[in-house]
């Protein structure tokens, strides 16, 4: 049993080398952990994303915010921190961004491609989303 549990674990490991299987690893584990494993994507505040999308246009990054609006059929939300707001497009999470609600203590961490959308404007597509509950603040670091 213990070598087919290290064939098995040999076979993911190597796996992580072909990106698909590394960034859905890593999708995976975002959305229950909150990290990325295999990958180290910049957690950016949401004004950061605006003002340096030209840099981080095409690249992997996490944003954290406040839900602010959730659409009605799950398509997209917009969040909120602080300083700015993005336009989040979930049709890339399935039955995962049925989680959302729009509230004041649910934060969200982000793990998604920064495109850019009508009028230049950044829009964040959606890979993997972790939801926290409560009057967690999330620091930039990506933990609570």
């Amino acid at each position: 049993m213990n070598r087919w549990a290290g064939l098995v674990g040999l076979v993911w490991l190597l796996g992580g080398c072909n990106r698909s299987l590394s960034s859905q690893a890593d999708d995976v584990l975002f959305h229950l952990w909150g990290r990325t494993v295999l990958s180290h994507p910049e957690t950016l505040t949401l004004k950061e994303l605006h003002l340096g999308s030209g840099a981080y246009t095409g690249r992997d990054v996490i944003a954290v915010g406040k839900v602010v609006q959730l659409s009605e059929h799950g398509t997209y939300a917009v969040i909120s921190d602080d300083e700015a707001r993005i336009l989040v497009v979930l049709t890339d999470l399935g039955g995962e961004a049925v989680a959302l609600t729009s509230g004041e203590a649910t934060f969200v961490q982000v793990l998604g491609t920064l495109e850019r959308g009508r009028k230049g404007l950044p829009v964040l597509r959606a890979h993997a989303v972790s939801v926290r509950e409560g009057s967690v603040r999330l620091g930039l670091d990506g933990k609570a």
